[in-house]
């Protein structure tokens, strides 16, 4: 597990810059509670929804892929607009 949500509360408290995604940062980004430093499309890897192949189809973990799914998709759709200061 990465901890990028702690780089973005220090961001947020006024302690330096963080590099991540718009899934991370998006609504702060959005609120203008954030504001990018520059405008980029940094793609450092990827990431994977990963679950036992005996439950991939359980009903929770299933919901979890279908809605994780449509909220990517969305962003990716949608980007964030942030206010320019």
């Amino acid at each position: 597990m990465w901890h990028g949500h702690l780089a973005v509360e220090a961001a947020r408290l006024g302690q330096g810059v963080a590099l991540v995604s718009d899934l991370m940062a998006g609504e702060l980004l959005a609120s203008g509670e954030l504001v990018e430093v520059c405008r980029a499309d940094v793609r450092l890897g990827a990431y994977y929804f990963i679950a036992p192949a005996r439950r991939w189809n359980d009903s929770a973990i299933s919901a979890l892929r279908d809605w994780l799914h449509g909220f990517v998709r969305q962003c990716m759709v949608e980007p964030v607009v942030t206010p320019s200061r």
